[in-house]
């Protein structure tokens, strides 16, 4: 409707949805609302004010629905890869290398390892992102065995901690982890820990 008198045949009234914009100077608001479904795959839609009542595909309004999560890096705890100089990983596939001066790394036993497989290797534990939240502000890291990981990675520079994952409790697909440092528990799927499996022999 061009000119519509009443927004309730449209279900507009009381929205099933909004989404405000507030721009940068605080002077300038504007309210999309969402309102009744036309048909199954369309739906009524306005801007707030001196607007005409329009309709959308709802695959368009589904944009909107949108939590924190969406808009946060998903990455746990991205860092230098370069600057790593040592790396650890506790429970299943324990591991733990280093890397020294310009010779390159090597296992605690001494075997030299691929600095291109480590390399990869530190890049997967990098770019380890968040699939879901577990919980935000988790004051019981008892419910997800984070209180005893069953698995640590962790990447120093030195004596510098550069990235400490942390993984509890494994369910089918995913496990709950979060960065050592962080309030925020999440969840991963397993098979991005599993690109972090790797032995002695696969790093040579």
């Amino acid at each position: 409707e061009e000119n519509p008198q009443s927004l309730k045949p449209y279900g507009l009234e009381n929205p099933v949805g909004r989404a405000h914009f507030v721009y940068d100077d605080s002077t300038t608001f504007l309210e999309l609302r969402l309102g009744n479904k036309r048909s199954a795959n369309e739906m009524y839609v306005h801007w707030l004010g001196d607007h005409p009542v329009a309709i959308i595909d709802t695959t368009q309004a589904k944009q909107f629905v949108r939590t924190a999560f969406d808009f946060q890096d998903k990455k746990l705890k991205p860092f230098d890869v370069k600057l790593a100089d040592h790396l650890t990983i506790s429970g299943d596939m324990a591991l733990d290398i280093i890397k020294r001066d310009t010779l390159g790394w090597f296992s605690d036993a001494g075997d030299t390892l691929s600095t291109s497989k480590v390399e990869s290797l530190l890049r997967s534990l990098s770019s380890i992102q968040a699939d879901a939240v577990g919980d935000y502000y988790a004051e019981n890291l008892a419910l997800y065995e984070l209180d005893q990981p069953r698995r640590t990675i962790t990447a120093y520079k030195g004596d510098t901690v550069l990235s400490s994952i942390w993984v509890g409790t494994e369910l089918e697909n995913e496990s709950f982890a979060k960065w050592a440092e962080s309030p925020h528990v999440y969840k991963v799927r397993n098979w991005r820990f599993g690109n972090l499996e790797k032995s002695i022999d696969d790093l040579r």
